[in-house]
């Protein structure tokens, strides 16, 4: 949206359209969480060449920079806004081009299009829409109280080829989000882990009956019930160390680059890297 500062509203544009002559209107985003920026404590997390840091160790923003921070905005629904609590709601102004997001830490260069960083509703594709869709209906299946046979949903297509896409994606997706979400309750519970022991950590957070993940279930013979588990343990310590890999998935960034998680290596700088 565009920033009148003169009339103090908010003006919809177009997602490409950025105007940079104009004195007083600027381009750019609103966030509209209300803590996903704290000037107090959140300086650190900018970019090396954005901030400055005092002989006490405060970060301070760079003169040149100091516009490009999240700046707090007050709106209401018809799009006025103040820099003073005025309206219901409140916000983070972000001026285009969008160079870092306080949301997660990233940043960006000046030269990448803002449809790299940035997608608008309508722009993501058919299958991930479909899978989206069908996950909040089951889910809302369940919140009313459906058994799970009876959870379920139907859906139409003019060929197998599509079918067979659509399906794939969606076990794809599920299952990339239920091992996300177990390392994230793992992480949550145990605070830090490492390779060695992460693998029991996801294990007890899915919390899955043998069933679910053994071809030949076991409840009495404790050797083949150790051997079920250590062979899940092993395959999702590989799923991890994978997804948790630095990738270009535009869809599905891992847990490190939506900031729920920081990867680290023992020693490294305290000793590898000490001067």
């Amino acid at each position: 949206m565009n920033k009148d500062l003169d009339n103090e509203v908010l003006r919809p544009r177009e997602f490409r359209e950025i105007l940079t002559d104009e004195e007083d209107i600027t381009s750019g985003y609103v966030i509209t969480s209300s803590d996903v920026w704290n000037p107090e404590t959140d300086l650190d997390q900018l970019p090396d060449a954005w901030v400055q840091v005092d002989k006490s160790g405060n970060y301070k923003p760079q003169k040149k920079y100091k516009n490009r921070l999240p700046q707090k905005i007050y709106f209401d629904q018809k799009g006025n806004f103040s820099s003073r609590n005025d309206y219901k709601y409140e916000g983070w102004f972000m001026p285009a081009k969008f160079l870092f997001d306080p949301t997660c830490g990233a940043q960006y260069d000046p030269k990448t299009n803002e449809a790299t960083k940035l997608t608008r509703l309508g722009s993501e594709g058919r299958s991930t829409s479909t899978t989206v869709l069908s996950y909040a209906v089951l889910n809302q299946l369940e919140e009313h109280g459906f058994q799970p046979k009876d959870r379920k949903l139907l859906s139409f297509t003019d060929n197998r080829q599509d079918a067979a896409l659509q399906a794939g994606h969606f076990n794809d997706s599920l299952k990339v989000i239920q091992l996300r979400s177990a390392i994230y309750q793992a992480l949550a519970k145990y605070k830090e882990r490492d390779f060695t022991n992460l693998d029991q950590a996801i294990f007890e957070a899915l919390d899955l009956p043998p069933e679910e993940y053994a071809a030949n279930p076991s409840t009495k013979f404790i050797g083949a019930i150790k051997d079920n588990e250590n062979a899940l343990k092993n395959y999702l310590i590989y799923r991890s160390l994978y997804d948790l890999r630095r990738g270009w998935r535009v869809v599905l960034p891992n847990l490190e680059q939506c900031g729920l998680l920081n990867i680290d290596y023992k020693h490294l700088k305290k000793r590898l890297c000490s001067r």
